[in-house]
């Protein structure tokens, strides 16, 4: 007589319905068959394997207003200042106010996809120009030597470096003295960066 045939249809079925009992002639073979009592286990952890990489619930509506809020609103650079008080010493207070007024007007001057607007400093940095700096995607500048040290953190978008630099928000780059570079913003949103030129 013949062995009974392996029940892979059976334990696949089961696998991925838990909830669908085995039948008993299969409870019974996975007593006596090593092969198919291993090939159960394995089964049944890939299964559950699939249901922890199950698509997630989408988020409330809410919640994605919130998240939509804080990076495009008028807030969305806040997680900044810290590093923007640091960067041009001066205090925090200072430092939001700057960032709080970046989508307005006033101030900016605009060249060839390129916009500056001065950005106060504190002590540390007062033989500095410091400027906030708004570049569209594929504008930039030409190639240009730094006769001092020059310092640049990105607050949004991103820029590239004909030296290999590529930089994203909170990315900071230091071109010393006498260095050079070409740079062009990237695609997406305009690179917004604080420049901190000193003064040969």
């Amino acid at each position: 007589m013949a062995p009974p045939p392996h029940p892979k249809e059976a334990l696949v079925l089961h696998a991925l319905d838990a909830t669908s009992p085995l039948p008993e002639e299969v409870r019974t073979h996975l007593v006596s068959c090593e092969t198919c009592a291993a090939w159960a286990k394995e089964l049944d952890g890939a299964a559950a394997q699939l249901v922890r990489t199950a698509a997630p619930s989408p988020a409330p509506d809410k919640v994605l207003a919130a998240v939509r809020e804080a990076m495009t609103g008028p807030r969305r650079l806040e997680r900044f200042v810290g590093r923007v008080a640091t960067f041009l010493d001066i205090d925090e207070g200072a430092a939001r106010a700057l960032l709080a007024g970046v989508d307005t007007a006033e101030d900016w001057l605009t060249a060839e996809g390129i916009s500056v607007r001065p950005a106060p400093t504190g002590p540390r940095a007062k033989e500095a120009l410091a400027t906030l700096c708004r570049i569209q995607p594929g504008a930039g500048l030409d190639d240009h030597e730094h006769e001092a040290p020059e310092d640049s953190l990105v607050l949004e978008g991103g820029f590239r470096d004909s030296e290999g630099h590529e930089l994203w928000p909170g990315d900071a780059l230091t071109m010393p003295a006498g260095s050079h570079h070409a740079l062009t913003a990237l695609p997406g949103v305009p690179c917004l960066c604080l420049v901190l030129a000193r003064v040969p």
